[in-house]
C-alpha cells in the first residue's frame, strides 16, 4: 500500500490547526468575558465608589461648618458660612443626583435629597434668626449709647436734651430708673427682664405723679424715660431670639441623619464593588486555566507532528538530497531508497531526469557560447550567481560598470570578495567593513526580486534589477544612469520649487482674511471674473458656481446706489488699461449690508489680453468705528459747549489752547478769540503753580482736581479746580477748569465760626469748674460747722483731663 506523506502532514496541520482555533476562540471568549467584567468594575463600580466619597466628604463639610454657624461673632463671618454652606449643599445635591441608579434605588436617592432639603431650610431658619439677632444688637448698642449719655448727663443734674438742671432728689431716682434699665439688659432669663421692665414703668409712674415736679421739669423727665422704655422691648426681643436659636440649633440634628445615610449608601456600594472585583478574579483564574489546558493539547500535538516529520520525512530527504549530490558528482547509481511513496517517487524522478540531461551537455554549452556572445553585446551589464553565490556568468559591460579589475573576475569567482573589493573602496559607504559585508552577502543568499540605484563615491549612479534563478542563484542587470539622475534631479528641483510656489498661492489665498480675484474685458464694458479666492466665494456667498455666474452675482450684490459708480470705474480701467480702485456697499451672505474696498491692477499676458489682479478688503468694522468715532466726537463738542463748568482742549505741549466752551471765556472775563490767541501760562496767578503744573503736564503726568488760582482778564484772581488728562487719538489733553472761588469764601466763614466756638467753649468749661470747686468749698464749710453738705458732687464731677483745666485757665 502506498503511503501518502502529504496527506498524513496536511492532517496533522489540519487537526493543530483547529486545535489553536479553539484555543483562540476560548481565550478570545474569556478575555472578552474577563474585560466585561473588569469595564464593569472599572467604569461603573469604582466611579459610583469615588462620587460616594465625593459624597461622604461633602456631608461631613456641611456638619461641621453648620455646627460653626451657631458661635459666628460676626454679620460677616456668618454671611460667609452660609455663602459656603449653600455652595456645597448645591454641590452635594448634584453629586447625589449623579449616581448611578442602577447602583443607588431612586427612593434612596430621593430620601437624601429630602433629608438634604430639610438641612437647607434649617441652615435659612437659623440665617434668618442670626440675621434678626445682629439687627436688634444694633438697635439695643444705639439704646445703650443713650443710657450711657443720660447716666452721665444725671451725673450732673442735667435732665433732657435742653439741659434742664435738676434737684438732687430727682436726679437720684432718675439714676435708678437707669440702675432698673442697666439690670435689665445685663438679665439673661426673660421673665425676670420683663419684671425689670414693670419695676421701671412702676418708677417712672411714680415720678410722673409727683405734684412737686413742675411742667419743664416733668416734660424732661418724660422725654428722658421715653428713650429708656424701647430698650425693654429691644432686650426681650433678643432673648426670645436667642431661644429660638438655640431650638434651631437642636434641630440641626437632621444633620446626623443625613449623614447616617450617606455613610449607608457608601457601605452599600464599597460592598457592591468588592463582590464586583471578586466575581471578576475568580472568573479570570477559571478562564486561565482552561486556556492552559487547550495550549497544552496544542504542544502535545505538534510535537507529535515533528516527531513523525522528522522519521518519516526529514530522514527520506536526506538520502534523497546525499543522492542528488552523488549525481551531481558524476555518479550514476540508482537509487537505493526503500518504501512506496512520494519521496521514493521523487527520488526515481530526478535519476531518470539526469541520464535524460547527459545527452544534452554537449548542446548546452554551445548554448553557453552562443549566450556569452549576446551577453557582450548588451548594453547593460550582466552577472549570475548559482545558488552558493559564486559568478557563473556575465559580461564585458559588467565589468565596464562596476569597474573590476581582470584578475578579479573569473568563472566561480564568489560575491563575497566582490563585495569585499567594493566595500574597501568606499561603494557601500561609511561603517564596519565586516558588518557590511554579512549584511551584503545575507541580503543575496535570500535569492529575491531585487531592483535598487546606488550612487558610486565618483558621483555616478547605476540601477540594479534582477530576480531569482529557478533552482537557487540569481541574476542582475546593471545600468549606467548617472545622465538620467542628473536630468531626474533638476526636473525634481523645477517640480517641487513649482509645488512649493502653487501651495504657497494656495494657502495664501485661503487663509488671507482679503478677497483675491482676476478679472478681464470679454468685449468693451463686459467684465468676467476668471478667478475669486475661497474668501470672496464665501463674502459673496458664490458656493462653487462657474466664471459667468460668479460674475453675475459679484455684480448683482453691489448696492443700487453704488452700481453705477463701480461701473464706471470698470469702465475707466478697461479704456485707460489703469488701476481699478473703488469703496463700494454690497449684499453679503444672509442679505447684510457690507462694506467693501477693492482694488486691482492690469497686466498684459502672453496672449496679449489685459487682465487685472485685484485685492478685496471688508471694511465694513472700519467704516462702523469711524462712523462712532464721529458721533462721539461731535457728542463730546455737544457736551463741552454746553457745559457750565469750563473746559478746554490744550496742545499735547502746552503751548496752546485750540479750544474753549463759552463756560471758560466768562470764567476769564475774555472772549473765546482771545483765550486761543493767549498761552494757557499766562492765566496762572502764582508762578509758583505755574511751574509745578507745567513740569508734571510735560511729563505726562494726569492733573486731577489740582487746586489753583488763576486770574481774570481784569487781574482778580479766581480760585479752581484744574485737571488735565489725555484726551487719546486726538492728540491733545482735555482741561476741565471748576470756579471754586464760592467755595473758598465759605469755607472761610465756616473756619472763623470753628475758631470762636472754640473759644466760647473754653470760657464755659472754665466757669463749670469754677462752680463745682466753689461747691466743694461750701460743702467744706458746713461739714466744719456740723451741718448737712448742701450740694451733692459726683466722685468723677471733679475729675478732668490736664488739657481742658490748662484751656479753662
Amino acid at each position: 500500500m502506498k503511503i501518502n506523506v502529504a496527506r498524513t502532514l496536511r492532517l496533522s496541520m489540519i487537526a493543530m490547526v483547529l486545535l489553536i482555533a479553539v484555543g483562540a476562540t476560548v481565550s478570545a471568549v474569556s478575555f472578552h468575558q474577563i474585560t466585561s467584567r473588569l469595564k464593569v468594575v472599572t467604569g461603573e463600580g469604582l466611579p459610583t465608589f469615588k462620587q460616594a466619597g465625593t459624597i461622604n466628604n461633602l456631608v461631613r463639610r456641611i456638619q461641621r461648618i453648620a455646627h460653626t454657624l451657631p458661635t459666628s461673632a460676626g454679620a460677616f463671618e456668618t454671611e460667609t458660612a452660609v455663602f459656603r454652606l449653600r455652595d456645597l449643599t448645591d454641590d452635594l445635591r448634584v453629586a447625589i443626583q449623579a449616581l448611578d441608579p442602577f447602583r443607588v434605588p431612586i427612593a434612596e436617592k430621593a430620601r437624601m435629597q429630602a433629608s438634604l432639603t430639610l438641612v437647607e431650610r434649617t441652615i435659612d431658619h437659623l440665617h434668618g434668626l442670626k440675621q434678626r439677632q445682629a439687627n436688634r444688637r444694633g438697635q439695643l448698642e444705639d439704646g445703650l449709647s443713650a443710657l450711657r449719655a443720660a447716666r452721665t448727663n444725671l451725673m450732673f443734674g442735667v435732665v433732657g436734651a435742653d439741659g434742664t438742671r435738676a434737684q438732687p432728689d430727682l436726679a437720684r431716682r432718675l439714676m435708678r430708673l437707669v440702675d432698673i434699665t442697666n439690670l435689665a439688659m445685663v438679665e439673661t432669663d426673660p421673665s425676670a427682664a420683663a419684671a425689670y421692665r414693670n419695676r421701671f414703668e412702676a418708677t417712672r409712674r411714680d415720678l410722673l405723679d409727683d405734684p412737686a415736679l413742675s411742667d419743664r421739669l416733668r416734660q424732661a423727665v418724660r422725654t428722658e424715660t421715653a428713650q429708656l422704655a424701647p430698650l425693654f422691648e429691644a432686650r426681650l426681643e433678643e432673648l426670645l431670639l436667642d431661644l429660638r436659636i438655640a431650638a434651631a440649633i437642636e434641630r440641626l440634628v437632621i444633620m446626623e441623619r443625613l449623614v447616617a445615610q450617606v455613610e449607608a449608601i457608601t457601605d452599600d456600594i464599597a460592598t457592591l464593588t468588592r463582590t464586583e472585583v471578586r466575581a471578576a478574579e475568580t472568573l479570570a483564574e477559571t478562564r486561565t486555566r482552561i486556556v492552559m489546558i487547550v495550549a497544552g493539547l496544542s504542544l502535545i500535538l505538534a510535537l507529535a507532528a515533528l516527531v513523525y516529520v522528522n522519521r518519516r520525512v526529514v530522514s527520506r530527504m536526506r538520502a534523497v538530497q546525499t543522492m542528488m549530490q552523488d549525481h551531481m558528482a558524476g555518479q550514476r547509481d540508482a537509487p537505493a531508497l526503500g518504501g512506496n511513496d512520494e519521496i521514493t517517487d521523487m527520488a526515481r524522478s530526478f535519476h531518470h531526469f539526469v541520464q535524460a540531461t547527459d545527452g544534452r551537455a554537449v548542446e548546452v554549452r554551445r548554448q553557453g557560447d552562443l549566450i556569452r556572445a549576446v551577453l557582450d553585446s548588451m548594453t547593460v551589464g550582466v552577472a549570475a550567481y548559482d545558488a552558493e553565490l559564486r559568478l557563473m556568468a556575465w559580461n564585458r559591460q559588467f565589468v565596464k560598470i562596476r569597474d573590476y579589475p581582470e584578475n578579479l573576475i573569473h568563472q566561480g569567482a564568489a560575491l563575497e570578495d566582490l563585495m569585499a573589493y567594493d566595500i574597501a573602496r568606499g561603494e557601500f559607504g561609511p561603517g564596519d567593513p565586516d558588518r557590511l559585508l554579512a549584511e551584503v552577502v545575507e541580503t543575496a543568499r535570500r535569492f529575491e526580486r531585487h531592483a535598487f540605484e546606488r550612487q558610486r563615491p565618483d558621483g555616478s549612479f547605476f540601477e540594479v534589477r534582477g530576480g531569482p534563478i529557478a533552482g537557487g542563484g540569481f541574476v542582475s542587470t546593471f545600468a549606467d544612469i548617472t545622465e538620467r539622475k542628473r536630468t531626474e534631479r533638476a526636473l525634481t528641483l523645477a517640480m517641487e520649487e513649482n509645488r512649493r510656489q502653487t501651495e504657497r498661492f494656495r494657502n495664501l489665498t485661503t487663509n488671507l482674511p482679503a478677497m483675491i480675484f482676476q478679472f478681464e474685458f470679454l468685449r468693451p464694458g463686459l467684465p468676467l471674473i476668471t478667478y475669486a479666492s475661497p474668501y470672496m466665494r464665501d463674502v459673496f456667498d458664490l458656493g462653487e458656481a462657474d466664471e459667468a455666474v460668479l460674475t453675475r452675482r459679484v455684480i448683482s450684490s453691489v448696492h443700487l446706489e453704488d452700481r453705477a459708480r463701480v461701473r464706471t470705474a470698470l469702465n475707466e480701467a478697461e479704456n485707460s488699461r489703469g488701476y481699478f480702485h473703488e469703496t463700494f456697499r454690497i449684499r453679503g451672505k444672509g442679505g447684510d449690508e457690507r462694506w467693501v474696498e477693492a482694488a486691482a491692477r492690469p497686466h498684459r499676458s502672453a496672449s496679449g489680453a489685459y487682465r487685472w489682479d485685484g485685492l478685496g478688503l471688508d471694511i465694513t468694522e472700519r467704516r462702523a468705528a469711524e462712523e462712532a468715532v464721529r458721533e462721539s466726537r461731535e457728542t463730546l463738542m455737544a457736551v463741552m459747549e454746553s457745559s457750565p463748568v469750563g473746559a478746554t482742549i490744550v496742545r499735547d505741549g502746552g503751548d496752546r489752547i485750540t479750544y474753549a466752551n463759552p463756560a471758560m471765556a466768562t470764567l476769564f472775563g475774555r472772549n473765546r478769540e482771545e483765550l486761543l490767541e493767549m498761552p494757557p501760562h499766562e492765566h496762572y496767578a502764582d508762578p509758583a503753580e505755574r511751574e509745578a503744573i507745567t513740569v508734571r503736564f510735560r511729563a505726562g503726568e494726569t492733573i486731577l482736581n489740582e487746586d489753583v488760582t488763576l486770574k481774570r482778564a481784569d487781574g482778580t484772581p479766581v480760585h479752581t479746580l484744574l485737571t488735565l488728562a489725555p484726551a487719546g487719538d486726538w492728540g491733545h489733553h482735555f482741561g476741565w477748569v471748576y470756579d471754586i472761588t464760592e467755595r473758598k469764601q465759605a469755607e472761610n466763614a465756616v473756619r472763623a465760626k470753628v475758631e470762636e466756638l472754640e473759644q466760647f467753649n473754653r470760657v464755659a468749661v472754665g466757669r463749670e469748674l469754677r462752680m463745682i470747686a466753689l461747691k466743694r468749698e461750701i460743702n467744706a464749710l458746713c461739714e466744719a460747722r456740723g451741718e448737712a453738705r448742701r450740694y451733692e458732687i459726683p466722685e468723677d464731677e471733679g475729675t478732668e483731663p490736664a488739657g481742658t483745666e490748662a484751656g479753662a485757665r
